[in-house]
C-alpha cells in the first residue's frame, strides 16, 4: 500500500498512542480510521491523522459508534465499538515506504476498508467540534 492509496475514511491498523501515552515508543496496534490526509509536496509523501476505534465506552460527546454492519463489513469483532473523534495520531507516510506504527490486519493487507460515507461525515463533524472546542489531543508520531 502507497501513501496515494489512502483515502479518508480508510480503516488502518496503526500503533495508536492515546495523548497520556505520548512518552511510550509503542502503544496498541488498533483498527484506526483515516480522517485527515495533507500532501507534502516537498517530500513526496502525506501527513496522515488517525483516530482510534476501541471498545471502551467514552465517557464524554466525542465518539461515533460504528454500527454492526459496518463493524461485520470491515472485518472487526461483534462487541460495540466507537471511533474516538477527539484523540489523533499524525504521522507522516513517505509515497514509497510503509510509515512506522501501520502494521497488517488479520487477513494480511494494511486496511481493513473504508467507512461509509455518511459515517465518514458524523465523524468530520466530530473532529471539527473537538479541534474548535479545544477538546482535540494531537500525538505526532514521527
Amino acid at each position: 500500500m502507497k501513501s496515494a492509496d489512502v483515502e479518508i475514511g480508510h480503516v488502518l491498523r496503526y500503533d495508536f498512542l492515546w495523548k497520556d501515552e505520548e512518552a511510550r515508543d509503542h502503544g496498541k496496534d488498533r483498527p484506526c480510521a483515516v480522517v485527515i490526509i495533507i500532501r507534502d509536496e516537498e517530500t513526496d509523501g502525506r501527513r496522515i491523522m488517525v483516530c482510534p476505534i476501541t471498545h471502551t465506552p467514552p465517557d464524554d460527546e466525542y465518539a461515533v459508534e460504528l454500527p454492526n454492519a459496518v463493524r461485520a463489513y470491515l472485518g472487526l469483532d461483534e462487541a460495540p465499538c466507537w471511533v474516538r473523534t477527539n484523540q489523533f495520531n499524525e504521522f507522516f507516510w513517505p509515497e514509497a515506504t510503509i510509515p512506522y506504527g501501520l502494521s497488517r490486519t488479520p487477513d494480511g493487507s494494511f486496511c481493513y476498508g473504508k467507512l461509509p460515507y455518511s459515517l465518514r461525515e458524523t465523524i468530520k463533524a466530530q473532529n471539527i467540534k473537538a479541534i474548535e472546542s479545544g477538546k482535540s489531543a494531537r500525538s505526532k508520531r514521527d
